[in-house]
């Protein structure tokens, strides 16, 4: 049976190409898998391959909870090859019924039933999409814009798929962040953002990472990680009014360790600059201000009254007058845990070892074979969803 598609026929470079829109339903039902159309196994040579295999634990995890459970949610265009008995545009039935300037033709594209269809960008999408109209089968009327390439050969095929992917660039997690209004612990940390005073105007909300020279003390991506330590797990639905409270929950942890670490401090008084800060002093660095946010849970999990003092004491002295941690890169004591060959390691093992190493110094009780991730506990949300003080 014969499918009539709307379409308009447009060229780029040497490629003719057709722009079109079909329902989600019919996409699931018309667009199959290169992977499947061509039969690849175990035994298919790489090079006979047209793109990269399906990864089915991506699609069933990330997209189709995205589809499902956010009614705001948004794909861009499949690029569709269409392989036929014969060769190019030619064999695509093709009937213009108008013309727009720039030498556009719109009109219908007829599809007999013998062509294969298969994603050749958009794989991923598409097998989301087929899985989620199962759970929610009225997503099937939805619509999703189709690019239409005419198959020409398998060279021609790997180059369109190499060129689709080859300058794509996903976006830095604090851009991510940034721009992400579903996760409330990404809300909390904009929150946060503007109302902690040693972060509001040095926040670096683009990178996951600071230059030797940058004025900014911190990145988005690195506030969002101490949020989920200090709250754990939240649900996407909480209210505003509960966001605002454990915004000023983590505004309040900020502010005591602040107070509490001289160098942080004279940031927030404008004494020191954070570049070089972060050229003397670990604490300037990101694996210790993730480490001192498991720091701080592990002081508020064990007494709401006296964890602003477990957390003073990581800037106070000793009776001999030497520091209770001392935050130099040039101690030696941050050597295979938050250093490796003198150089600062941000990993999550560094930050465990690090928080590990903290705890120790300021006197606090902690599981010495902890394997407690940094992103947070379930059960640290009692943590800041106690009593206010």
């Amino acid at each position: 049976m014969a499918t009539y598609v709307p379409a308009m026929r447009a060229r780029i470079g040497v490629t003719e190409y057709f722009v079109s829109v079909m329902t989600l339903g019919e996409a699931a039902r018309m667009i199959d898998y290169a992977e499947e159309v061509d039969g690849w196994t175990s035994e298919t040579p790489p090079e006979l391959k047209l793109q990269r295999k399906l990864n089915s634990q991506r699609v069933e995890k990330e997209m189709v909870p995205y589809l499902v459970t956010n009614d705001d949610h948004f794909y861009s265009a499949l690029t569709v090859e269409v392989r036929t008995m014969g060769r190019g545009c030619e064999a695509l039935s093709f009937e213009a019924t108008a013309q727009f300037p720039g030498g556009i033709d719109f009109g219908q594209l007829t599809l007999d039933g013998t062509e294969s269809l298969y994603a050749l960008d958009g794989q991923h999408r598409l097998k989301s999409i087929e899985i989620a109209i199962r759970q929610r089968p009225e997503l099937a009327g939805e619509h999703i814009a189709l690019i239409l390439v005419p198959f020409g050969d398998i060279s021609k095929s790997q180059t369109l798929f190499s060129d689709l992917n080859r300058n794509a660039k996903a976006p830095s997690k604090s851009i991510s962040l940034l721009f992400a209004h579903r996760d409330p612990h990404a809300r909390i940390a904009k929150r946060v953002c503007d109302q902690a005073q040693l972060l509001r105007g040095r926040m670096n909300l683009e990178s996951t990472s600071l230059s030797t020279n940058a004025r900014q003390f911190m990145t988005l991506s690195t506030l969002y990680e101490m949020v989920r330590t200090l709250i754990g797990d939240l649900a996407d639905d909480i209210t505003s009014e509960e966001e605002e409270r454990l915004a000023d929950d983590v505004v309040e942890v900020f502010d005591c360790l602040t107070d509490a670490i001289p160098a942080w401090r004279m940031v927030r008084d404008d004494e020191e600059h954070p570049a070089y800060l972060r050229q003397r002093q670990l604490v300037g660095h990101g694996v210790a201000q993730r480490a001192l946010a498991e720091v701080a849970r592990r002081a508020r999990a064990q007494s709401d009254k006296t964890w602003k003092d477990s957390l003073k004491r990581l800037g106070e002295c000793s009776k001999a007058g030497d520091p209770v941690v001392d935050w130099r890169l040039t101690n030696p004591g941050w050597q295979s845990v938050a250093l490796q060959g003198g150089r600062v390691n941000n990993t999550s093992t560094s930050i465990q070892l690090l928080s590990d190493e903290l705890s120790r110094l300021i006197g606090l009780d902690f599981p010495k074979s902890t394997k407690q991730a940094s992103r947070g506990a379930p059960s640290s949300v009692a943590v800041l969803l106690g009593p206010r003080r």
